[in-house]
């Protein structure tokens, strides 16, 4: 070691070589070249990600456009149903001054407050009620007309009407004499505009462009074009990604801000020169350091076998447990705190295989994840393990693993470093199940809170049917559907995860019907659906209104047996779907009638399938022998979710 040590210190008073300042301008030319190839890659990067999030944004904006649009096509379809006759009297009179218009006009402002104007045509889509306000223009008269040629489909598109561009909406309904008209609304694409807004950055915006006039710009976050100081056409702009939304000729286009790349790569030259300045400074005090690294050589060895007593000590003494085992599993060096924990001495344990002191779970998983760590030579990775319930309690360990370095040609070693995380574990966990027990006890307060208004709502519609006789039927029909929402959420709020199953929400409409209507409802429910068939909670409310107004429909329009009237219910399930079957007998007079059944009219079928969810529902409905079938499928996994998770509190 003398000899050594002596022979290093000479060597390094010896002066640097001429050779020094090739390596450094080497070093140099090295470190310049990293810088570029660094630099490079983070712009393409840069370009890869900003790129990526360009095209989730017009993916997103697309979806987000298609499902507003087709809120704002139920609403103006809902209004419709609900003010058909209303707006059939509108069309035949064209009187604008009259207070049936006037309400009806603010009705639909209320409705969908964008409304920017609205008109009434006949089914040939000629003969437009008079533009009272001066806002149809001749496109939109075509539209119309295209609109009724296309069977009722029409693609949105923006009307360049000077003071107000507009897009429209168009719903078809049944006039007097079952004249087939077209309601007609046209909106302010403020919803829109505020949809763009949200997905433009300092990097990109994103717009909305025609498909039929390649880079007409339509819509942006400022408003339509006509709000815009650009050109309306994308000709100095390069789109990067444009995706079509579904029912228009409009697509999502974003466009990159003028310089984003440009300045991007300008600031990545700057941090680059930066760095190298910052180099080429460090390179004079590298070399010092080398020269005093040399001349510390000596000290360090001296101190190599002081650090190694340290090592052990910090081993023997840690906090943690440290075990050191073989690639066989057999522990050939255990700390203290590791011989406490599994209560053995230092031979005892150290002559012990590391399997027999874990669950044999964790004893498994242990060795699969070690043959991993030696055969893909993984260098670190960690583990959740428990202790065998036979040295004491269950305990769970968090364990961190690392392969010991290779030395000469000794096999390597598996260092495990455990930590008792047995109570962290128990805490979070009772944090975990007491928070989600608080928010379960808060939305069934929500729900049961909507549920009380609702029927106050319905306490409220009683005391006003009595005062005024004359509007008895309609009240009653709202309160039945009134009733049906509240019992809906009243079934939510019973359930501890505000689960709906099917067989509880109809025998609960049911059971409010024959309040309502005094009438035999008879109910017949599989077996299969007795403790099955979770409704999806964003479809509970619908499918409630829906079942109300059906059975409602069919008590009305029902033979009387006995002095009441006699509807059969029967719930079936079905390879994927639910089966619910309503079955009343059709009075004699309205079978005389053009139409027996109110389902059949246009009113009553076009609230029903308006209320029908986008996908996962069908509606039909036959005549036989005198008896009205309708029949309502929910099919899974859009509306109805067959799952054991819970019994139904009130299958019969």
């Amino acid at each position: 070691m003398p000899e050594e040590t002596g022979t290093s210190q000479l060597n390094l008073q010896k002066p640097f070589p001429e050779s020094m300042w090739g390596f450094a301008a080497v070093v140099l030319i090295a470190v310049a070249l990293i810088l570029l190839v660094l630099s490079i890659a983070r712009f393409y990067t840069f370009k890869e990600d900003v790129g990526n999030l360009m095209n989730i944004s017009a993916v997103s904006v697309s979806r987000e456009i298609e499902a507003t649009l087709e809120d704002l096509h139920r609403d103006v379809a809902i209004f419709t149903a609900e003010n058909s006759e209303l707006l059939s009297k509108i069309y035949r009179d064209k009187d604008y001054e009259s207070r049936e218009f006037i309400n009806l006009k603010n009705a639909l402002e209320r409705r969908v407050p964008d409304m920017f104007t609205f008109t009434i045509a006949n089914e040939e889509g000629t003969d437009i009620l008079d533009d009272f306000n001066f806002k149809v223009g001749d496109i939109c008269k075509i539209d119309i007309q295209n609109f009724v040629l296309n069977t009722y489909r029409p693609e949105i598109r923006i009307h360049p009407l000077p003071g107000g561009y507009h897009f429209d909406v168009m719903i078809p309904f049944v006039g007097f004499n079952n004249e087939v008209l077209v309601f007609f609304v046209s909106f302010i694409p403020r919803e829109i505009t505020r949809i763009l807004e949200s997905y433009t950055n300092p990097n990109y915006e994103v717009i909305v462009s025609s498909t039929l006039h390649q880079g007409l710009i339509e819509i942006t976050e400022h408003g339509s074009r006509d709000m815009i100081s650009e050109p309306f056409f994308l000709t100095d702009q390069v789109v990067s990604s444009s995706i079509p939304i579904q029912g228009t000729v409009w697509e999502s286009s974003v466009v990159p801000k003028p310089g984003l790349y440009s300045g991007y790569i300008k600031s990545i030259i700057a941090d680059a020169a930066v760095l190298f300045g910052l180099f080429v400074l460090t390179c004079t005090p590298m070399f010092v350091i080398i020269v005093r690294q040399f001349r510390k050589k000596q000290s360090a060895l001296l101190a190599l076998k002081e650090s190694e007593n340290r090592y052990f000590d910090l081993y023997e003494y840690a906090p943690d447990m440290y075990m050191t085992i073989t690639q066989q599993g057999s522990i050939v060096l255990a700390n203290r705190h590791a011989r406490e924990f599994f209560s053995q001495d230092k031979d005892s344990l150290e002559s012990e295989n590391i399997s027999d002191l874990l669950d044999p779970e964790s004893a498994q998983a242990l060795r699969k994840l070690s043959e991993k760590m030696y055969k893909f030579d993984r260098q670190a990775s960690q583990i959740e393990l428990v202790r065998n319930e036979k040295l004491g309690f269950k305990s769970i360990l968090h364990a961190r693993l690392r392969l010991t370095s290779v030395v000469r040609d000794e096999a390597r070693n598996l260092l495990i470093v455990c930590r008792d995380v047995t109570s962290q574990k128990t805490e979070s966990q009772r944090k975990l199940r007491f928070a989600q027990a608080q928010r379960d006890s808060l939305v069934r307060e929500v729900h049961h809170r909507i549920k009380n208004n609702l029927q106050n709502v319905v306490s409220l519609l009683a005391t006003y049917s009595r005062k005024t006789p004359d509007l008895q039927p309609i009240i009653h029909d709202a309160s039945a559907k009134i009733s049906s929402i509240a019992e809906a959420y009243g079934l939510q709020s019973r359930s501890t995860k505000s689960i709906v199953y099917i067989g509880d929400l109809v025998t609960a409409i049911i059971e409010n019907e024959r309040k309502l209507f005094l009438s035999q409802l008879n109910l017949s429910i599989s077996d299969e659906l007795r403790e099955n068939g979770k409704v999806a909670e964003r479809e509970v409310t619908p499918v409630a209104v829906i079942l109300s107004e059906l059975i409602t429909n069919a008590i009305k329009h029902g033979e009387k047996s006995l002095g009441a009237r006699v509807v059969h219910v029967n719930l079936t399930k079905e390879t994927e779907s639910v089966r619910i079957e309503i079955v009343n007998s059709i009075r004699k007079d309205a079978l005389d009638s053009p139409t027996p059944n109110n389902l059949t009219s246009g009113q009553g079928l076009a609230l029903i399938r308006s209320l029908l969810p986008p996908e996962g529902a069908t509606l039909t409905h036959t005549d036989k022998n005198s008896r009205m079938h309708v029949v309502l499928k929910l099919f899974s996994p859009q509306v109805i979710t067959f799952v054991q998770d819970q019994p139904s509190k009130f299958a019969v």
